[in-house]
């Protein structure tokens, strides 16, 4: 016998909504110039999805676009670019913003684990 579930299975057995944590997590600063955030020990892997939100109050880097996918570049272990399109060149940030959240996958895959 083989166990298996689907992602849904996950809340219809009782698991409740909101018990697999959402890993959003506030950027430490942007650069400019080498079109770098700063988010110590990211753990971000090469060409993995994130998107960002800003918190209350604050605005994201242009031209990011909250809610929309991107690609993680990491460049070191505390600073990584994000392109547009897996596999394509770091995205051109021409402003800082202010209390912008990396937002990842939601680790169900684990949660099924």
């Amino acid at each position: 016998m083989v166990d298996y579930c689907e992602p849904t299975d996950l809340y219809s057995f009782g698991l409740p909504r909101g018990a697999v944590r959402h890993p959003g997590r506030l950027v430490a600063a942007v650069d400019t110039s080498s079109n770098a955030m700063t988010l110590d020990v990211h753990g971000l892997a090469l060409n993995e999805p994130v998107s960002f939100r800003a918190e209350a109050g604050g605005s994201l880097p242009s031209p990011l676009v909250a809610g929309t996918d991107y690609y993680a570049i990491p460049l070191t272990d505390s600073a990584f670019s994000v392109a547009s399109s897996s596999g394509g060149s770091a995205l051109d940030l021409t402003t800082v913003g202010a209390r912008t959240l990396l937002i990842t996958r939601v680790p169900i895959a684990a949660a099924i684990s």
